[in-house]
């Protein structure tokens, strides 16, 4: 008899104690981007050059192509600001994959899609210029199952500051700086 007890107890519990468990996980995976993104920024401001961070599974130099950062990333000091690291750029941050089942993008905010592999501070601490980098940026945080009331994100305005979506309509999806709403399809 207890254990058919506990038994439905774990039933009615599971899924919303998995869904708990899904949004701390996408809360704090935002959080280490948004503090790496910040160290980023300061060290492009207090060293002059330019910093890029940039998609990373070696956790040593940049992936090749556009695609998903929950592999993990990496922020290094861009000597010659290629977006690429070359030998004797050090490292200032690596951030290692995110321990979810999630997604996560980094967009351009003109069209809300594009996705890009870099972004870039410059010696001020502005989106760089180098060819490819964004001059505003959208990380988007998707659950795997792709609902995008779950889904969280970080935007980087032309001034190089990053805040965090929040839901400014009330319906329960996170909008970005232009009140758009975050989307994971």
């Amino acid at each position: 008899m207890v254990i058919a007890v506990v038994a439905i107890l774990a039933a009615i519990a599971g899924p919303p104690m998995r869904d708990m468990l899904l949004k701390d996980g996408i809360k704090s995976a935002v959080v280490e981007l948004r503090a790496s993104l910040a160290r980023s920024r300061s060290e492009a401001i207090a060293q002059a050059y330019y910093v890029t961070i940039c998609r990373s599974s070696d956790y040593e130099n940049c992936d090749a192509g556009s695609g998903d950062w929950s592999s993990g990333w990496i922020s290094f000091l861009d000597k010659d600001g290629d977006a690429v690291r070359d030998a004797g750029e050090a490292l200032i941050d690596v951030h290692e994959a995110i321990s979810l089942s999630a997604t996560l993008t980094l967009n351009e905010v003109v069209s809300g899609t594009d996705a890009k592999d870099f972004f870039q501070y410059n010696r001020q601490g502005l989106p760089g210029d180098v060819a490819g980098n964004p001059a505003q940026a959208l990380f988007v945080l998707c659950p795997f199952d792709g609902d995008a009331k779950k889904a969280r994100g970080i935007y980087i305005n032309a001034t190089g500051r990053a805040g965090e979506t929040r839901d400014t309509d009330d319906d329960g999806t996170h909008n970005w700086s232009s009140g758009n709403e975050l989307s994971c399809s």
